[in-house]
């Protein structure tokens, strides 16, 4: 462990590793360098064993690291589910496997829970660049996601947790029902409590992103199936939440705006829209026939860097961001 942080609000950092994890060891040697984090547990569920190597080496390096062992894929939602069983952070940031944190970025998310109304913080999530058309528009939806999450932000309105990685209270949340999109409910079950969810876009996080349309297509559709299951749970439980689901929705015009400035900020970006409205429809039908009751489904290409070596990837990341 470098250096030691003895700040009054403990933060802990949960990870699920999952198969072959190209980028774990640089996230974790990134870890072990912040002081501001207090334990790091990795959760390892169906882990291939290159990747079980490096959890345990870690375990051995650093006394903050802690693993969870589990034979089989447990899924998402468990995997937070078994962080938060064992953390005594106070703070809990959920870093996925894929992905690398720059500078200071945990420390950004830290400071923005001084503010005692904040109740989960959202990073700016930042694909790798990656050849392909498939991979630009890819990197074209998480840019429109992140205009989107400014845009709220200004609105002083809640935004969406997203993926890759976000913090939030340990207090403000609840064990997570099972297939359910996991940022969706921690989200609106943290408003429910009175808390605000923010984003942070000083705090960046590169990760390892599609490079083929199968993969995005299957990857939205993905997200819509957990979309219509925290509907159908919310309709079960009749949950008194506040606006369970609209509470990182935007009014359709609004969502238009958002389109209209990046495009015309990059106007060589409409076929990648067209295409990505192509994706989307496509993925919303095959996710209502096909994986209304499917708990996951593996995106491949999001497992994989097409590099002999770890320096030639980090080189990749630190230079990941140059647009479309």
């Amino acid at each position: 462990m470098e250096g030691g942080n003895r700040q009054c609000c403990p933060v802990s950092v949960g990870i699920g590793v999952t198969g072959y994890e190209p980028l774990l060891d640089y996230l974790l040697r990134k870890l072990h360098k912040e002081s501001v984090v207090h334990e790091i547990i990795l959760v390892a569920n169906g882990a291939s064993l290159p990747s079980l190597k490096i959890c345990k080496k870690w375990q051995g390096l650093d006394q903050r690291v802690k693993l969870i062992e589990y034979e089989n894929r447990i899924g998402i939602n468990r995997v937070i589910n078994e962080i938060l069983r064992v953390a005594r952070g106070k703070i809990i940031i959920i870093i996925g496997a894929d992905a690398i944190p720059v500078g200071d970025s945990i420390k950004r998310l830290i400071e923005r829970f001084k503010d005692d109304k904040v109740g989960a913080v959202s990073a700016r999530q930042v694909p790798i660049k990656k050849l392909g058309i498939a991979a630009a528009v890819d990197r074209f939806m998480w840019q429109i996601l992140e205009k989107y999450k400014s845009f709220m932000n200004e609105r002083d309105e809640a935004v969406h947790l997203g993926a890759v990685m976000y913090a939030f209270r340990k207090s403000a949340v609840e064990e997570i029902p099972d297939s359910v999109a996991e940022e969706e409910y921690l989200g609106a079950v943290i408003l429910s409590r009175g808390f605000k969810v923010v984003y942070e876009d000083k705090s960046l996080a590169y990760f390892n992103n599609i490079d083929n349309v199968v993969d995005l297509l299957l990857q939205r559709a993905r997200t819509w199936s957990r979309h219509f299951k925290l509907d159908d749970y919310i309709k079960s439980r009749k949950l008194h939440v506040r606006n369970p689901k609209k509470f990182a929705e935007l009014a359709p015009w609004n969502q238009f705006k958002i389109i209209i400035r990046c495009l015309r900020a990059k106007p060589k970006t409409f076929s990648l829209f067209i295409i990505a409205l192509v994706i989307e429809i496509f993925s919303l039908i095959y996710a209502s026939i096909f994986f209304r009751y499917k708990d996951w489904v593996v995106i491949s290409s999001s497992k994989r860097i097409h590099h002999k070596n770890l320096n030639m990837t980090t080189n990749l990341i630190n230079n990941a961001y140059r647009g479309v």
